[in-house]
C-alpha cells in the first residue's frame, strides 16, 4: 500500500470550521479501511445514512465504487499541511479532520 493510501486509513469527520462543506454535505464521517472499504456516513437528526463503498487511490484522486450500484466516482483529494483531508467533488470542496 502506498504512503498516500496509508495516510487515508482511519476515521475522518467533517471539519467543524468548514461551513461550505457542512452546507453541501452535512455532518459526515468517512471510515477508510486498510482493505479498500469505505464507510460514508451522513449523520442526520433522526438516523445515520450509511453508504458502503470500495475505494482505491490514483494520483490525486480517490476512486470509489458502490457495489450495490456499480459505477466509479473520482474525487480529487489532497492532505493539507495541517493534516486536514480536502476533497473536491462536483466543484465543491469539503474538509475532514482525522479522529482515529
Amino acid at each position: 500500500m502506498a504512503v498516500q493510501e496509508t495516510e487515508l486509513v482511519g476515521t475522518w469527520k467533517s471539519d467543524s470550521n468548514d461551513l461550505a462543506g457542512a452546507t453541501a454535505y452535512g455532518d459526515v464521517t468517512l471510515k477508510f479501511g486498510v482493505d479498500g472499504t469505505l464507510l460514508y456516513i451522513v449523520h442526520e437528526s433522526e438516523r445515520d445514512q450509511i453508504m458502503r463503498l470500495t475505494y482505491r487511490i490514483e494520483p490525486g484522486f480517490i476512486v470509489t465504487d458502490q457495489p450495490s450500484e456499480p459505477r466509479s466516482e473520482r474525487t480529487e483529494y489532497h492532505l493539507g499541511e495541517d493534516g486536514v483531508l480536502v476533497l473536491a467533488f462536483g466543484g465543491r470542496k469539503s474538509r475532514y479532520v482525522k479522529v482515529k
